[in-house]
């Protein structure tokens, strides 16, 4: 099987509203093929949203990203924090730790040590080096 027939599966599952076929035509489009080809940013947030909002947590994460930094959409930190919230809640070790930082720098939420905190220590408790490492020069 080719690439292009693959693609094409997973169109069809995905349109089936399989969100796991979702999230992976999600992550076609965010990333295209190996030179780029076939990135469409929009498209991705698209695929996104349609598994996220059926509660697939590794959606949720990608698509708080592309609002924390303006992919494929407008940036909203607001935005970003919701889709990272409903994430971490699922236990999502990278959006608890995405989370736990917009918390400490106050970014889309009111600045809160104590939320960070938390938020990291569950990212750490799932082995996130970055969340340790946050955590320490934070001395929290």
């Amino acid at each position: 099987m080719d690439i292009t027939e693959a693609v094409a599966w997973f169109y069809k599952a995905a349109e089936q509203e399989h969100m796991d076929a979702q999230y992976v035509l999600g992550n076609i489009f965010r990333y295209g093929d190996e030179s780029g080809e076939g990135k469409n940013e929009a498209e991705a947030v698209n695929w996104f949203r349609r598994a996220a909002e059926q509660g697939n947590a590794d959606a949720q994460c990608q698509l708080g990203l592309c609002y924390d930094i303006g992919v494929g959409v407008s940036e909203s930190k607001t935005e970003a924090v919701k889709w990272y919230q409903r994430a971490a809640e699922q236990g999502h070790g990278d959006a608890q730790h995405l989370l736990g930082g917009c918390y400490f720098y106050g970014w889309g939420v009111p600045k809160d040590e104590k939320v960070a905190a938390e938020w990291l220590r569950q990212a750490e408790e799932q082995g996130s080096k970055s969340a340790s490492t946050l955590l320490r020069q934070a001395g929290m």
